[in-house]
């Protein structure tokens, strides 16, 4: 189901408090950016297909998940990689550039801002 398409459905819901609203509004954000992980996701795409600006969005995603965007999509995407490296034997390079990242270099960065460690150190 497209983002549009969950956000209509979660607008048009009068059931609930606003807050359930919210939290139903940001379940839908969350689940585009899973199916979506590999692919370039930016802040402005996802407010185009969730129909709220940057400003609304980002706050209400911080408010519900205690991150922003950017810092969940980062997060996620440092995950799958690791997940990815402990079962295969492809090249840590390879792997980042397939969920996004511009080079090793800047995997590894974000890797070790997350881990506290190198990808290769994880290796043994």
């Amino acid at each position: 189901i497209m983002l549009t398409t969950m956000v209509v459905e979660v607008r048009s819901d009068k059931r609930g408090t606003f807050e359930e609203g919210l939290y139903r509004l940001i379940n839908c954000v969350i689940d585009y950016i899973e199916e979506n992980l590999s692919e370039d996701l930016t802040i402005e795409r996802l407010c185009s297909k969730s129909g709220y600006s940057q400003v609304h969005l980002q706050r209400i995603f911080y408010y519900s998940t205690g991150q922003t965007i950017g810092q969940y999509i980062k997060g996620r995407r440092v995950s799958r990689v690791a997940e990815a490296l402990s079962q295969t034997t492809v090249s840590i390079l390879e792997i980042a550039m397939q969920w996004g990242y511009e080079s090793q270099e800047a995997f590894t960065r974000a890797f070790k801002s997350m881990y506290h460690l190198t990808p290769e150190s994880t290796g043994d």
